[in-house]
């Protein structure tokens, strides 16, 4: 069966979009920082709403509060009510942020792309090519395996990781997070977080602040050690 990816497609005033896996039932929308997607708000109640998952399906519950809570334009009675994909969520009147439920499936032919992509990195990484040509392709590959919206590559020179680019070197202009590349090389395990992240083990870095990223995959790259 195709996994599902749930999310909230979550719009701030200015137009910066964002995406939030619903990881947890109940999923818990208001403006108070223990919130699952805290969003201190006019309007928005402690505990606003809740995304609950139940009998395979997942339903929109209004919060304690009773504050005003609807789907397309139309109050969510107390019980709840059934979410299906693309849904919009209205937080009351005065909430500046647009909301979307999103329900996706990964295609089988999308698993079978990623499946030749990891061959073609493969087959690069142990070919006979340039060095310049071998990272050139896989961090291509990389990129279009994970669905990212830009990648970079760091080779370690000594102590320190230096951006990779053909041609000439991109040097301090890239913009990305290099603590957490500097955590990857260090530990040689990979990374992922993203601006929902909120536990203690697990810090947003002021980077992904920064630069208003939804999330950073961080990879460690060794051949022969």
């Amino acid at each position: 069966m195709p996994r599902t990816l749930i999310r909230l497609e979550v719009t701030a005033p200015g137009g910066f979009t964002r995406l939030v896996p619903i990881n947890r039932t109940p999923f818990t929308v208001g403006s108070d920082q223990s919130a699952d997607l805290a969003l201190p708000a006019p309007g928005v109640a402690p505990c606003h709403a809740r995304i609950v998952l139940l009998g395979g399906t997942y339903h929109l519950v209004p919060g304690p509060s009773g504050a005003p809570l609807l789907k397309e334009g139309v109050a969510v009675p107390p019980g709840g009510a059934p979410l299906t994909h693309g849904a919009r969520l209205q937080l009351g009147a005065k909430c500046p942020y647009s909301l979307r439920f999103l329900a996706e499936g990964i295609r089988a032919e999308d698993r079978e792309d990623r499946l030749v992509t990891l061959m073609e990195i493969a087959r690069t990484i142990t070919s006979s090519l340039a060095l310049d040509e071998v990272l050139d392709r896989v961090l291509e590959g990389a990129v279009r395996f994970s669905g990212a919206q830009r990648g970079y590559l760091f080779l370690r020179d000594g102590g320190r990781l230096v951006p990779w680019s053909r041609g000439a070197a991109e040097g301090s202009n890239v913009e990305v997070s290099r603590s957490v590349a500097e955590e990857v090389a260090r530990t040689g395990r990979p990374i992922y977080r993203d601006s929902t992240d909120s536990e203690p083990d697990r810090p947003v870095t002021a980077s992904i602040v920064r630069l208003r990223l939804q999330a950073i995959l961080c990879l460690p790259l060794a051949v022969r050690g």
